[in-house]
């Protein structure tokens, strides 16, 4: 059976990873995060 994305993981694809990070890191946005980190809560939150 072949692997087929959604259309929510082919919209993600277009988003800057590395770029995303550098300004989590500049903000100390995962200073307190103990498992959900920026990355992780990005998607929940264009999903809700």
């Amino acid at each position: 059976m072949p692997h087929i994305n959604t259309v929510f993981a082919e919209l993600l694809k277009h988003l800057p990873r590395h770029q995303f990070d550098k300004a989590v890191s500049a903000h100390n946005g995962d200073r307190y995060s103990k498992g959900f980190t920026a990355w992780n809560q990005l998607p929940t939150l264009l999903y809700a």
